[in-house]
Formats: structure tokens, C-alpha cells, sequence
């Protein structure tokens, strides 16, 4: 017989359905958008902290994202108390929804950004000539 923390016991995720499994192991966009809030509201204040200490560090931020982003939803099923999956799946997708309209915002203001400076370089030139 084996202990419940020997690598051959299965884990609580093993035994969820694949979708279940599917979901969970998915993109975080929450995590991907809110990195340190993201795990601070997973119940990992430490890590939350030590992201904004270190976010100063060239392309640990970049790197933080990116693993927040594939492993959010990983990090909260193993750290937070959920009351079941139905509850985790209704908070992951609340993160996800925020973490895409965050996105899609910061991706829609440097476009913006992009067109205005490009429409004032032209102008500033055709006032030049």
C-alpha cells in the first residue's frame, strides 16, 4: 500500500475527467494579466511579493507572464481550498474573462497609440516641406 505522498498514489487531479484535467492544466489568462494579484489571490502572497520585488529584473517579467499564463490555473487547483471543481471552473473563468478585457485593452492602446504616432510623424513631415 502506498502513502498518499509517494509519487505512485494518485493525485486528486488524476482522478478528475479528462476534460476536468483539460481545464485546469489550460491558459490562465488571469494569471497571464494579473501575475502578482493573480497569486495573491490564490493564496500565494508570498510569491505575489516576491514577483513585484524581482519584476525589476530584466525578462523575469516576461518570463512570469508566460508561466503564469500556462500554469495559473495549475497553481490555484493545488493552493487554494475550492468547494469542488465547479467552483474553481467559475473563478478560473471570472480571471479569464478580466484577463482577456485587460489584454485586449493594453493591445488596443499601443495599436492606437501606434496609428497616432505614425498620423503625427506624417504630419510633422508634411509641415516640414
Amino acid at each position: 500500500m502506498t502513502s498518499p505522498t509517494s509519487p505512485a498514489a494518485p493525485s486528486v487531479l488524476d482522478q478528475l475527467p479528462e476534460d476536468q484535467r483539460q481545464f485546469i492544466n489550460g491558459w490562465s489568462w488571469g494569471g497571464f494579466a494579473f501575475n502578482c494579484i493573480f497569486l495573491i489571490g490564490m493564496k500565494q502572497t508570498l510569491l505575489g511579493i516576491g514577483y513585484l520585488i524581482v519584476v525589476w529584473i530584466p525578462v523575469v517579467p516576461i518570463v512570469a507572464i508566460v508561466y503564469l499564463g500556462l500554469k495559473g490555473r495549475a497553481i490555484a487547483w493545488k493552493k487554494r481550498q475550492w468547494q469542488g471543481f465547479d467552483d474553481f471552473q467559475k473563478c478560473m473563468r471570472i480571471w479569464d474573462k478580466w484577463g482577456i478585457i485587460i489584454v485586449a485593452v493594453m493591445v488596443g492602446s499601443f495599436i492606437l497609440a501606434m496609428v497616432f504616432a505614425i498620423v503625427a510623424s506624417m504630419f510633422a513631415a508634411r509641415q516640414a516641406t
